[in-house]
């Protein structure tokens, strides 16, 4: 016997309270950078805000016991999928009641969830959390009509659709295809200067810390360099469009340095000679946070990058290969801490403070990493 299964279209009620949750939706699309994840449901994302990742603009009606559990049940279900889906451990989510008549202050409301009655619109100059949040709400027009709400959100969508592909396909490719060619000249075409390019206790007790810059340039294993400069021209040079050059070659000097301050630090050697290829994991680090970023649009590749990497780190261990471990680690770590001290261009990155502390502590740690490995 065959099954049939019928799905019913979603249709937009033509009613005030409609109306009114559209507008707030619209609110949180203009002003505060969130975007539709769940449009019947009104549930809006900005995963890099710093109060609320999740909005959730709940239409059904409040007024019972049984209203209340079929929301936490909801919230439960939301809570499951954003980790599952989108790889979201650290949730905040605010609900924002438009059809409310209980007293949310005596009902056990999960952890990292905060309710707001706004059933009526001079509730928000109520509420501390719009007041100190999201001021712009309280004078923010909420009386459009459904012809205008549809203008203006297809429009929203659309510059949203316009500023991601900005981000991610910049004209920008010269910094990697530097590096390509610096590593094919140092190694091809004047061997004679690699050695005094390459990092060495007894270089950078002479104050040689340029070498921590040109140590990765240098490399005597033809396999490593093929492979260095395949994944600059794929990988290197698509993380390239993402940042732009200027970004990227920030982002690329801060983990050399860091890299190789790093191995000093942990690898007892007189000579240092590691090549470019541990540096490829500066792309992995850059590129996990470009995930992080943008996890909508990327959370199912994150999986795959860490399992492929874990691996990887595993075989080396197994191996033996010790110094090449470090140096991935190393790279790893750096490469991602830089790509959050650079920041993405016209992305939603943490804010400046932040960034400004990461770069000051990184600064501190390389200096203590090197001041480590000359003892």
């Amino acid at each position: 016997m065959n099954s049939h299964r019928f799905y019913q279209p979603f249709v937009i009620k033509n009613t005030d309270l409609e109306r009114y949750a559209f507008n707030l939706m619209q609110y949180f699309l203009d002003k505060e950078d969130y975007a539709i994840i769940n449009f019947e449901e009104k549930i809006l994302e900005n995963f890099n805000h710093d109060y609320y990742n999740i909005i959730y603009i709940y239409n059904a009606p409040l007024i019972n016991d049984v209203n209340i559990e079929t929301l936490l049940e909801k919230l439960d279900l939301l809570k499951k999928r954003l980790r599952k889906q989108f790889l979201l451990f650290n949730q905040n989510i605010l609900v924002l009641g438009t059809n409310c008549t209980i007293d949310f202050s005596k009902v056990d409301i999960p952890d990292n969830v905060d309710f707001i009655n706004v059933s009526e619109r001079s509730f928000l100059n109520k509420s501390g959390i719009i007041r100190q949040i999201y001021p712009q709400l309280i004078s923010y027009p909420l009386d459009l009509s459904f012809e205008i709400l549809t203008y203006r959100l297809n429009e929203i969508g659309i510059a949203y659709a316009q500023n991601i592909k900005k981000i991610f396909n910049k004209n920008h490719f010269l910094i990697n295809l530097f590096l390509l060619l610096a590593i094919f000249i140092i190694n091809y075409i004047l061997p004679m200067i690699s050695r005094y390019l390459i990092m060495t206790k007894e270089g950078l007790a002479n104050h040689q810390y340029y070498t921590l810059l040109t140590n990765n340039l240098v490399d005597v294993n033809l396999i490593s360099i093929i492979l260095s400069g395949f994944f600059i021209l794929s990988f290197g040079i698509r993380l390239e469009k993402i940042y732009g050059s200027l970004r990227f070659l920030g982002i690329i000097f801060i983990t050399m340095i860091f890299s190789n301050a790093f191995l000093l630090a942990f690898i007892n050697s007189d000579t240092y000679v590691i090549g470019f290829t541990p540096i490829i994991y500066t792309y992995v680090g850059s590129f996990i946070y470009v995930i992080l970023i943008f996890r909508r649009f990327l959370a199912y590749m994150l999986k795959r990058i860490l399992v492929f990497n874990v691996l990887l780190i595993f075989l080396m261990f197994i191996l033996g290969d010790v110094v090449s471990l470090v140096s991935l680690i190393g790279a790893f770590i750096s490469g991602f801490i830089a790509s959050f001290i650079i920041g993405i261009p016209k992305a939603k990155n943490k804010n400046i403070t932040h960034r400004l502390i990461a770069a000051v502590f990184t600064v501190i740690l390389v200096t203590l990493l090197v001041s480590i490995g000359l003892k």
